[in-house]
């Protein structure tokens, strides 16, 4: 999926899409995203543009990264979404949609090339869009964890060396001094190290991962992680919820019991 000067509308096949509506739309791709290397911009052709069109960088962002139940009344989020060219999208060209399939696709053609055409004649839409996508909080992370889908592919030479590292007797883990060019790397190669092989570790390794597995569990870390407060409140849900359900309350037992192995 590459974006050209003049974009082709493609049809999209994914989840994030009704299933009323085969999981597929109709997208026209506008931009790289301006952090993501791995990701293309692309707006679903079925959805008006207006407030894409005319509305200024402030609203937009709004209006993309609001929750839905956060919006007020009336209001829509904007038809944009990432296509992660890592992540195996399907996407194929528009001329695979034969007449039938639109229609049994609720897909309504004359609508979003009449979209398209209006989406063409708009000025600078490229450059608002890589401010809007900058700006997201979201996207800022320095978690190597999760800059897997941010930070671009791997090079030849640093898969070769993370090859050579899975290769690697543990006890002589420690003693492996590799240059990466990629940043990520290093510590990901400590977090492979500290999960797999702790004897592998030196003092204040241990100590510098457990402090941060410390601010893990306490935190959560990262949007969307879940920490040990959340954790506990679930399984407690689960304990009004579950009723007579034969062993569950041995499962959840286990469950909470592991969980307070964590902070000791």
């Amino acid at each position: 999926l590459l974006v050209p000067e003049k974009p082709l509308p493609v049809l999209h096949v994914s989840g994030r899409y009704p299933a009323s509506e085969g999981c597929i739309a109709l997208v026209v791709p506008l931009v790289r995203h301006p952090v993501n290397s791995n990701g293309i911009i692309v707006y679903n052709l079925a959805k008006d543009p207006a407030m894409l069109l005319d509305g200024n960088v402030d609203e937009i962002r709004r209006l993309v990264f609001t929750a839905r139940e956060d919006l007020l009344a009336g209001e829509e989020r904007i038809a944009l979404k990432t296509v992660h060219l890592n992540k195996c999208p399907v996407v194929v060209p528009m001329k695979t949609l034969r007449g039938h399939d639109a229609e049994r696709l609720k897909i309504d053609l004359d609508r979003c090339l009449g979209n398209w055409a209006r989406i063409q004649k708009s000025k600078g839409l490229p450059e608002k869009l890589a401010e809007i996508f900058s700006g997201n909080p979201e996207q800022s992370t320095d978690d190597p964890d999760l800059m897997l889908y941010s930070g671009g592919f791997f090079s030849d030479a640093d898969r070769d060396r993370m090859a050579a590292i899975r290769q690697t007797d543990p006890d002589s883990l420690s003693l492996i001094r590799i240059h990466f060019d990629d940043p990520r790397i290093p510590e990901m190669m400590f977090r492979y190290r500290a999960r797999n092989f702790p004897d592998s570790l030196s003092g204040p390794e241990t100590e510098r991962w457990n402090a941060y597995r410390i601010q893990r569990i306490a935190s959560g870390g990262s949007k969307g992680a879940i920490h040990l407060g959340s954790y506990r409140a679930e399984i407690e849900r689960l304990r009004a919820v579950s009723g007579g359900i034969q062993d569950s309350g041995a499962i959840l037992d286990e469950l909470e019991e592991w969980a307070q192995g964590l902070i000791h």
